[in-house]
């Protein structure tokens, strides 16, 4: 799929767009190895959306975001989230960072946020990674707290020298208070100590405000 790349996003070509407008989604999708029929259930596109619309060597993975917001037991809702645009965001050090973050049981997945001129976040880049045999044994706390962890490591070039507080956004409200948290063993206290070096100020969404993270934690 064609992109403009610019100082301030990565979108999908105008060319792709209007191809796409004038194409049913089902002709764009099977051209990209996606399969659908006409009146598949909404979690079966659920599936095929993680399954294959997060590899960026068939499709941007930025467009996840959108595509799990707008499926429906109609296939070609899907043709908005392939047309949403801008897609990516390009990094802006001048302005604060969020981070969404979250675990399930198989893994974490995290996406990196700006807000651009018009106060409107995009994301900057993803993060998932899958838990080993050990981290799977682990409890939610200790789960969502490795999440937070992880991704402040994987971004830790966007992060690692911010001087504005970075606003992490979790589903799992004991991770707001960890610091305070009495009886911690000794993995979480390591973990506390080693959030001390980011200045991160830890928010508390629901769940259905955290889909992203929650879908790339699961793939």
């Amino acid at each position: 799929m064609p992109f403009n790349l610019d100082k301030f996003v990565a979108s999908p070509s105008v060319e792709e767009l209007d191809s796409l407008k004038k194409s049913e989604i089902v002709k764009v999708a099977k051209h990209y190895g996606i399969e659908f029929q006409p009146l598949m259930r909404k979690d079966e596109i659920k599936r095929y959306v993680l399954e294959y619309l997060v590899d960026e060597s068939i499709l941007p993975s930025t467009v996840l975001e959108t595509a799990i917001t707008v499926l429906t037991d109609n296939t070609f809702e899907l043709k908005k989230a392939l047309m949403s645009s801008p897609v990516l965001i390009a990094p802006d050090f001048e302005k604060q960072f969020k981070l969404a973050v979250d675990a399930s049981d198989t893994g974490i997945g995290a996406v990196l946020l700006q807000a651009d001129e018009h106060g409107v976040d995009h994301p900057v880049c993803y993060y998932s990674k899958k838990f080993d045999k050990h981290q799977k044994n682990y409890s939610t706390i200790e789960k969502e707290t490795l999440a937070l962890i992880l991704s402040l490591q994987h971004f830790d070039v966007y992060l690692g020298t911010t001087s504005f507080p970075i606003t992490v956004y979790t589903d799992h409200n004991p991770l707001t208070f960890l610091s305070k948290m009495k009886n911690k063993n000794q993995r979480l206290m390591r973990w506390s100590l080693f959030l001390q070096s980011y200045n991160v100020d830890i928010k508390h969404i629901k769940g259905k405000d955290n889909v992203v993270p929650d879908s790339l934690s699961r793939i």
